[in-house]
């Protein structure tokens, strides 16, 4: 409710939603605003289903409407799964399809295939960025290489790239 004066210098609140304007002085009571309240047109109803919970800039939770973005879904959903190490048919399983029908009944689910495509995507991306940036190294790049075998003699291999930077910090990609 918004409070101000009408042409009789009395003051007057007005609905935000509605704009409709109704007698706020003391001596007339707040029955018509609570009316107005109940049964404002203007008034939005949401399903505390489509609502999600969020913390603001002091911590404290709050909701907010649920927005969703498929393509940023899927994204964060490759790294999720390229960061653990899971396998591309995790998409796939029955219970994390559940669950991602629960969160927005309206998903469209993917395939491995398709995540793998999303990982590479995102592999390409890293790549050039990575490029530029030892592109714009002034001076000369060490690489240096690591390898080793795991217990179930699954083979790694890891190259590191040291460099100084425009600033003089020294730089390193993985």
């Amino acid at each position: 409710m918004i409070d101000e004066l009408d042409s009789l210098g009395r003051m007057q609140s007005k609905c935000m939603k509605c704009d409709a304007k109704y007698v706020a002085e003391s001596s007339h009571g707040t029955g018509n605003m609570l009316r107005n309240i109940r049964s404002c047109k203007g008034k939005v109803y949401r399903d505390i289903g489509q609502m999600i919970l969020q913390s603001n800039a002091s911590g404290a939770l709050e909701n907010r409407p649920l927005s969703f973005k498929f393509d940023e879904f899927r994204e964060i959903l490759a790294l999720a799964i390229a960061r653990h190490n899971l396998p591309l048919q995790f998409v796939e399983y029955e219970g994390i399809r559940a669950v991602f029908s629960y969160l927005c009944p309206e998903i469209k689910h993917v395939s491995r295939r398709t995540t793998k495509n999303d990982i590479m995507k995102i592999h390409a991306k890293e790549k050039t960025k990575i490029d530029e940036l030892l592109k714009r190294a002034p001076g000369r790049i060490a690489i240096t290489s690591d390898y080793w075998s795991s217990i179930t003699t699954d083979g790694y291999i890891s190259l590191t790239a040291h460099f100084i930077e425009k600033n003089w910090r020294l730089g390193k990609r993985v």
